[in-house]
């Protein structure tokens, strides 16, 4: 049997996969389109036998019985697609070969689409996971029950929102995880995710840790002037924690960033 370089240029023109192989089983041709679906390089293809792209017992049955078989869910390196098989007759009962179209359904097609569309997404998620200074987000959060799917479903709409977000909680409940998630759904997600631990900090070295100070301020140890973590969290999200143990005089300071969007540095005027 023999295969035209004309007939090549057609076979390569489809967006099907086709594959042509001979009475013994041996493969003498297939076209681009087979190449990208299988996602094999031609040396890897040329090595295949038939038996490792379509079941076997489907193919000795149209050698057999002469009788094409259409829709035979088949697989290779873990791919899904299906093959439509049929007999290459020379005469009225000489049996020449096998010619395979094969090609993805619908439903395959998008599964493949969603799947790379997913594994881009989650590579991105994961580069701007590691500049913004968070590592969790809404899919890290499993809820199991109606409270916390609800608590779930009203953090995912303040995410859409720009406003301040009180999380309230027994210690380890997560709510830092709720923080970054929120942060993570908005459009501050490109921006710095900033979390302080309030209880750990004086009063004093807590103002000047949020809301930096001038130069002069300190007459001893710290020179210079420095940005506080407010202004360092700039467009992004700032995240509290144990903010009930502020001292009122910082928090006074906090109401005015809240209300006003403005911070005032310790020493400045």
């Amino acid at each position: 049997m023999k295969i035209t370089e004309w007939m090549k240029k057609i076979f390569n023109s489809l967006s099907e996969g086709i594959l042509i192989i001979d009475k013994d089983e041996n493969i003498l041709f297939f076209n681009k389109a087979y190449v990208r679906l299988l996602g094999e390089n031609l040396d890897d293809i040329k090595r295949l036998h038939i038996k490792n792209i379509c079941p076997e017992p489907v193919i000795q049955d149209v050698i057999e019985t002469g009788v094409p078989k259409i829709g035979v869910l088949c697989e290779e390196s873990n791919e899904e697609y299906f093959c439509n098989i049929f007999p290459i007759n020379s005469g009225k009962e000489a049996f020449e070969g096998i010619f395979i179209v094969t090609f993805l359904s619908d439903d395959i097609y998008l599964n493949k689409r969603v799947k790379k569309l997913e594994r881009e997404n989650k590579y991105l998620m994961e580069k701007i996971h590691c500049t913004n200074g968070t590592k969790y987000t809404f899919e890290n959060i499993i809820a199991v029950n109606d409270a916390s799917m609800l608590t779930k479903n009203i953090a995912q709409k303040i995410a859409h929102s720009d406003v301040p977000v009180l999380i309230e909680g027994e210690c380890g409940s997560g709510k830092e995880v709720y923080a970054q998630s929120i942060h993570n759904e908005s459009e501050r997600s490109k921006y710095p995710f900033v979390a302080v631990n309030c209880s750990t900090l004086t009063p004093t070295m807590l103002e000047g840790e949020l809301f930096g100070y001038e130069d002069g301020v300190f007459t001893a140890g710290k020179k210079g002037r420095k940005i506080g973590l407010l202004e360092s969290a700039n467009q992004g999200t700032i995240f509290l924690d144990n903010i009930y143990e502020i001292d009122y005089s910082v928090q006074t300071k906090l109401l005015r960033v809240l209300q006003e969007g403005s911070i005032r540095k310790v020493g400045g005027i």
